[in-house]
Protein backbone atom coordinates (compact mmCIF):
# COMPACT_ATOMS: atom_id res chain seq x y z
CA UNK A 1 0.00 0.00 0.00
CA UNK A 2 1.43 3.34 -1.01
CA UNK A 3 0.57 6.47 0.90
CA UNK A 4 1.93 9.87 0.04
CA UNK A 5 1.97 12.90 2.32
CA UNK A 6 2.88 16.32 1.10
CA UNK A 7 3.31 19.34 3.33
CA UNK A 8 1.93 22.44 1.67
CA UNK A 9 3.18 24.99 4.19
CA UNK A 10 5.91 26.25 1.85
CA UNK A 11 4.31 25.40 -1.47
CA UNK A 12 1.59 27.38 -3.20
CA UNK A 13 -0.59 25.14 -5.34
CA UNK A 14 -2.50 26.29 -8.37
CA UNK A 15 -5.92 24.70 -7.98
CA UNK A 16 -7.73 24.21 -11.29
CA UNK A 17 -10.16 27.13 -11.57
CA UNK A 18 -8.61 28.89 -8.56
CA UNK A 19 -8.48 27.95 -4.88
CA UNK A 20 -12.05 27.04 -3.80
CA UNK A 21 -11.09 27.09 -0.13
CA UNK A 22 -10.86 30.23 1.99
CA UNK A 23 -7.42 31.26 3.15
CA UNK A 24 -8.12 33.85 5.84
CA UNK A 25 -6.62 31.71 8.60
CA UNK A 26 -3.26 31.78 10.37
CA UNK A 27 -0.05 32.10 8.39
CA UNK A 28 2.03 30.74 11.33
CA UNK A 29 2.31 27.21 9.96
CA UNK A 30 5.84 26.08 10.71
CA UNK A 31 5.78 22.38 11.58
CA UNK A 32 2.05 21.98 10.92
CA UNK A 33 0.57 19.69 8.27
CA UNK A 34 -1.39 21.97 5.97
CA UNK A 35 -2.29 19.44 3.33
CA UNK A 36 -1.76 15.99 1.98
CA UNK A 37 -2.47 13.88 -1.05
CA UNK A 38 -3.42 10.25 -0.61
CA UNK A 39 -3.19 7.80 -3.46
CA UNK A 40 -6.35 5.80 -4.18
CA UNK A 41 -5.55 2.12 -4.50
CA UNK A 42 -7.04 0.95 -7.79
CA UNK A 43 -6.04 0.09 -11.32
CA UNK A 44 -4.19 2.85 -13.13
CA UNK A 45 -5.94 4.47 -16.09
CA UNK A 46 -4.76 3.97 -19.66
CA UNK A 47 -2.35 6.91 -19.29
CA UNK A 48 -0.79 5.30 -16.22
CA UNK A 49 -2.18 7.83 -13.73
CA UNK A 50 -3.98 7.11 -10.48
CA UNK A 51 -6.36 9.23 -8.44
CA UNK A 52 -5.15 11.29 -5.50
CA UNK A 53 -7.39 12.63 -2.71
CA UNK A 54 -6.64 16.09 -1.26
CA UNK A 55 -6.80 16.97 2.43
CA UNK A 56 -6.34 20.63 3.43
CA UNK A 57 -6.09 21.96 7.01
CA UNK A 58 -6.46 25.55 8.21
CA UNK A 59 -5.22 26.63 11.64
CA UNK A 60 -5.78 29.47 14.08
CA UNK A 61 -2.87 31.40 15.63
CA UNK A 62 -2.59 28.83 18.44
CA UNK A 63 -1.92 25.98 16.00
CA UNK A 64 -5.35 24.34 16.35
CA UNK A 65 -7.17 22.94 13.29
CA UNK A 66 -10.24 25.16 12.87
CA UNK A 67 -11.25 24.20 9.34
CA UNK A 68 -10.39 21.26 7.13
CA UNK A 69 -11.43 19.94 3.75
CA UNK A 70 -11.12 16.26 2.83
CA UNK A 71 -12.01 14.86 -0.57
CA UNK A 72 -13.82 11.54 -0.52
CA UNK A 73 -14.14 8.79 -3.04
CA UNK A 74 -17.83 8.17 -3.66
CA UNK A 75 -19.07 6.24 -6.67
CA UNK A 76 -15.63 5.09 -7.78
CA UNK A 77 -14.35 8.48 -8.89
CA UNK A 78 -13.22 11.82 -7.55
CA UNK A 79 -15.65 14.70 -7.96
CA UNK A 80 -15.01 18.37 -7.16
CA UNK A 81 -18.35 18.46 -5.30
CA UNK A 82 -17.51 15.40 -3.18
CA UNK A 83 -15.75 16.44 0.02
CA UNK A 84 -16.13 16.71 3.78
CA UNK A 85 -15.70 20.01 5.56
CA UNK A 86 -14.88 20.11 9.29
CA UNK A 87 -15.24 23.20 11.47
CA UNK A 88 -13.98 23.19 15.07
CA UNK A 89 -14.45 25.74 17.85
CA UNK A 90 -12.31 25.79 20.98
CA UNK A 91 -12.70 27.05 24.52
CA UNK A 92 -10.29 29.40 26.27
CA UNK A 93 -8.54 26.32 27.70
CA UNK A 94 -8.06 24.71 24.24
CA UNK A 95 -10.83 22.12 24.61
CA UNK A 96 -12.93 21.36 21.54
CA UNK A 97 -16.36 22.88 22.29
CA UNK A 98 -18.00 21.92 19.03
CA UNK A 99 -17.21 20.18 15.80
CA UNK A 100 -19.36 20.42 12.69
CA UNK A 101 -18.95 18.09 9.73
CA UNK A 102 -20.51 19.07 6.42
CA UNK A 103 -20.66 16.10 4.04
CA UNK A 104 -20.95 17.47 0.49
CA UNK A 105 -21.88 15.21 -2.39
CA UNK A 106 -23.54 16.00 -5.73
CA UNK A 107 -24.86 19.36 -4.57
CA UNK A 108 -26.38 17.98 -1.37
CA UNK A 109 -25.04 18.66 2.12
CA UNK A 110 -25.55 16.63 5.28
CA UNK A 111 -24.65 18.34 8.57
CA UNK A 112 -23.40 16.46 11.62
CA UNK A 113 -22.83 18.79 14.58
CA UNK A 114 -21.21 17.58 17.80
CA UNK A 115 -21.02 19.50 21.08
CA UNK A 116 -18.84 18.64 24.06
CA UNK A 117 -19.08 19.50 27.77
CA UNK A 118 -16.14 19.35 30.20
CA UNK A 119 -15.80 19.45 33.97
CA UNK A 120 -13.54 21.81 35.97
CA UNK A 121 -10.54 19.49 35.42
CA UNK A 122 -10.91 19.46 31.63
CA UNK A 123 -12.36 15.94 31.41
CA UNK A 124 -15.08 15.41 28.83
CA UNK A 125 -18.39 14.73 30.60
CA UNK A 126 -20.95 14.86 27.77
CA UNK A 127 -20.99 14.37 24.02
CA UNK A 128 -24.07 15.50 22.11
CA UNK A 129 -24.80 15.25 18.39
CA UNK A 130 -27.31 16.64 15.93
CA UNK A 131 -27.69 15.32 12.37
CA UNK A 132 -29.52 17.29 9.71
CA UNK A 133 -30.90 20.84 9.86
CA UNK A 134 -30.10 23.33 12.64
CA UNK A 135 -33.48 22.73 14.28
CA UNK A 136 -33.03 18.92 14.45
CA UNK A 137 -33.15 17.31 17.88
CA UNK A 138 -29.83 16.95 19.67
CA UNK A 139 -29.03 13.45 20.97
CA UNK A 140 -26.90 12.71 24.03
CA UNK A 141 -24.30 10.18 22.84
CA UNK A 142 -22.35 9.69 26.06
CA UNK A 143 -22.22 10.87 29.66
CA UNK A 144 -19.21 10.30 31.89
CA UNK A 145 -19.07 10.76 35.69
CA UNK A 146 -15.87 10.87 37.74
CA UNK A 147 -15.22 10.33 41.44
CA UNK A 148 -13.30 12.70 43.75
CA UNK A 149 -9.87 11.41 42.69
CA UNK A 150 -10.60 11.65 38.95
CA UNK A 151 -11.37 8.01 38.20
CA UNK A 152 -14.20 7.18 35.83
CA UNK A 153 -17.18 6.28 38.04
CA UNK A 154 -19.88 5.66 35.44
CA UNK A 155 -20.27 5.72 31.69
CA UNK A 156 -23.58 5.89 29.86
CA UNK A 157 -23.86 5.48 26.11
CA UNK A 158 -26.87 6.98 24.34
CA UNK A 159 -30.11 8.45 25.69
CA UNK A 160 -31.69 5.07 26.39
CA UNK A 161 -29.50 3.98 29.33
CA UNK A 162 -29.11 7.27 31.18
CA UNK A 163 -30.48 7.51 34.75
Amino acid sequence: MERFFLSLSCVFWAFPGGNPYPNNYSQMLKGLLTGSRIKVLKEATAGGTTDMLWNVNYYDNKGRVVHSYNQHYKGGSIAAAGYDEMLNTYSFTDEVESSTRLHHISGQTTTIASRYTYDHMGRRTETRQRTGPANAAEVLLSKLDYNEVGQLKSKAIGDCNLP
